[in-house]
């Protein structure tokens, strides 16, 4: 069996084998982590908005007499735009 691990070919008849040097690994490591932040961080930016949609539209299809009702919907208005531009700009 033959492996190729950055243009060096490594062989073993007994058993099947990768040689990963510690930087391949950390770096391996660090590009997950970067991953996992980027995809957390978009998560929170987009959920935020989301619940303000969710909620304030919620509020105003449950209550008819809301004296409020403005201020709801331009918080819709504004949640709307901000999460447009977000992904817009991603």
């Amino acid at each position: 069996v033959y492996i190729k691990c950055k243009g060096v070919l490594y062989s073993n008849d007994m058993s099947d084998y990768m040689i990963i040097s510690l930087i391949d690994l950390t770096d391996l490591y660090l590009k997950n982590k970067s991953k996992e932040k980027f995809l957390a961080m978009i998560a929170h930016e987009i959920r935020n908005p989301l619940n303000g949609i969710i909620g304030n539209s919620e509020l105003l299809k449950n209550e008819s007499n809301i004296l409020d009702k403005n201020k709801l919907i331009e918080s819709i208005h504004y949640c709307s735009n901000f999460l447009l531009s977000f992904i817009n700009n991603v």
